[in-house]
């Protein structure tokens, strides 16, 4: 069974609003909305792998409310609901960022509460809840964006959006509206 194309009001990376519905290109950054049913997640995780430090993806990698065609949204949902604490859905999806930072505050604070139970230290206690309840928080948060539809998942594009061009078209345009 193949998925519908989406129907795009706006555009995903530039959150332009479209003229009308036969708009097969964003009029603000170039963006041309028949690649999105086209958009790979793998290759975005692979991408995101192989960049050198501090190297920027911005114009290789785009962040969407639908998901590319290479995720399967309900093995998304179980993990972020299940193990959504330990940055699992991230990881999954490849916010690698996001889901590993998740993971080592999650086991760094499990550890602080462990140690405070064997130890009996209260400073290690306050130190160890506030660090268990970053990734609580952020969990909650992903489980509320992913079961209302809103959580951005990372694509890349078959070709590149021109960045620089994107910028100077924006400002051009926020201009033209005041």
């Amino acid at each position: 069974m193949e998925k519908e194309a989406p129907v795009y009001v706006t555009c995903p990376f530039c959150k332009t609003a479209k003229r009308s519905d036969n708009e097969k290109t964003c009029r603000v950054c170039g963006l041309k909305f028949d690649e999105l049913s086209e958009a790979s997640n793998k290759e975005a995780k692979k991408r995101s792998l192989n960049r050198k430090p501090f190297e920027s993806l911005e114009d290789e990698i785009i962040y969407t409310k639908i998901p590319p065609k290479d995720v399967d949204v309900p093995t998304a949902k179980t993990l972020t609901y299940l193990f959504g604490f330990f940055g699992a859905g991230n990881l999954y999806v490849g916010k690698f960022f996001k889901g590993f930072t998740m993971l080592l505050l999650a086991i760094a604070g499990i550890a602080l509460e462990l140690i405070y139970y064997t130890k009996k230290i209260e400073a290690i206690l306050s130190i160890g809840t506030i660090v268990v309840l970053i990734p609580f928080i952020m969990w909650i948060v992903d489980a509320i964006m992913i079961t209302n539809k809103s959580f951005k998942y990372p694509a890349k594009l078959k070709t590149n959006i021109d960045v620089d061009k994107f910028y100077e078209s924006a400002n051009a345009y926020k201009g033209k509206r005041k």
